[in-house]
């Protein structure tokens, strides 16, 4: 099988996008993973991508046709009944392709048949602009939508994902689009499989003893690469991601691995975030440091100057750090901050 497009940083960002959309167009399959790959993938392969890596080291995720056409087309069923059927005539593409965030985009206009624009995901002015239109759809993460400017008209449809959402970004998110729909999902997912906290139709998703959220669709990935070899996920996922169910919506709580035990109490770093978001006016993260008495402290990692904020009891010190780390998608990389808090403390 002939894989005829790799990711590279170094290419202009429409020319990726635009390839991407040739390809699969060519119904030849996608290799984002920006590496040359050294197995043959089944022959129904029509994307091979890495996840994050947010908790550790990233996975090779391959994705069939049918795979994806099941993500989409239950995303395209979600937007379609949360924008009370309205009509997108044109999706924005401003996120990058060789993660699932900015693929999602071209996939569900390819699908659709619908027009796209590209635009370089740090080109904040181009993407006010391009947003200034009737029924336009895209996706958008944080900094984006922090730094975007005027409203959108009437029928613009906005999809922000993960969990981890302030509500100054919510607020700012609500004036800009009528119609703005928080996600849930992952690259093994092909996106998301909760919007608005609800589940999507054709998803089982359930909370296993131990809190974990496990899902099993036809839109998992139905392989992954390890260790040099090839595992079969037989439609069904085990996420490292901690929920709850609400009055039949489910909230996300955070990360297994980031939970934070301190004095026989569970935190959860992401929800401690939002909750102090509007008293840090500087990038910052929640992280813990070893404590013989409780266990774990928590500390807030702040970037930039030295300026102290109030902060509630619960935290125990603010550490400042020049930068914070952060992975090659330009999430924040927990497990580093982590040392890096305990490194500054100790000196």
């Amino acid at each position: 099988m002939s894989l005829i497009y790799k990711y590279s940083s170094e290419k202009p960002f429409t020319q990726s996008a635009q390839e991407v959309l040739a390809t699969w167009s060519r119904q030849d399959p996608v290799n984002a993973t920006g590496k040359d790959l050294e197995f043959t993938p089944p022959e129904n392969t029509a994307l091979i991508v890495n996840t994050s890596g947010s908790s550790g080291k990233p996975k090779t995720v391959i994705h069939t046709w049918d795979s994806l056409k099941s993500a989409t087309m239950n995303s395209l069923e979600s937007i379609n009944h949360l924008a009370h059927g309205n009509s997108v005539k044109k999706y924005i593409c401003c996120l990058p392709v060789n993660h699932v965030a900015g693929l999602a985009v071209i996939h569900k206009a390819l699908l659709t048949k619908t027009d796209i624009d590209f635009i370089n995901p740090k080109d904040y002015k181009a993407i006010s602009e391009s947003l200034n239109q009737d029924s336009i759809c895209t996706s958008l993460v944080n900094t984006q939508i922090n730094q975007i400017g005027f409203p959108t008209p009437v029928n613009s449809t906005l999809l922000i994902g993960g969990s981890n959402i302030s509500k100054e970004i919510l607020d700012k998110a609500k004036r800009l689009f009528n119609i703005f729909i928080p996600t849930y999902g992952m690259t093994e997912t092909f996106g998301g499989v909760v919007y608005k906290n609800v589940i999507n139709q054709n998803v089982n998703l359930t909370i296993n003893s131990e809190g974990g959220i496990e899902i099993e669709s036809s839109s998992v990935a139905p392989y992954f690469f390890s260790n040099d070899t090839m595992l079969p996920t037989d439609s069904f996922l085990a996420t490292n991601d901690i929920g709850k169910f609400e009055d039949g919506k489910l909230t996300v709580l955070g990360r297994k691995d980031f939970v934070i035990n301190s004095s026989g109490n569970k935190y959860y770093p992401e929800k401690l975030e939002i909750e102090i978001g509007h008293l840090i006016d500087q990038p910052f993260l929640v992280t813990s440091i070893p404590d013989q008495k409780r266990g774990e402290l928590i500390v807030v990692l702040v970037e930039g100057s030295e300026k102290i904020y109030e902060l509630p009891n619960i935290f125990s010190k603010q550490i400042n750090t020049k930068e914070i780390p952060r992975l090659r998608n330009k999430k924040v990389d927990r497990n580093s901050a982590k040392k890096l808090a305990l490194a500054i403390i100790n000196k």
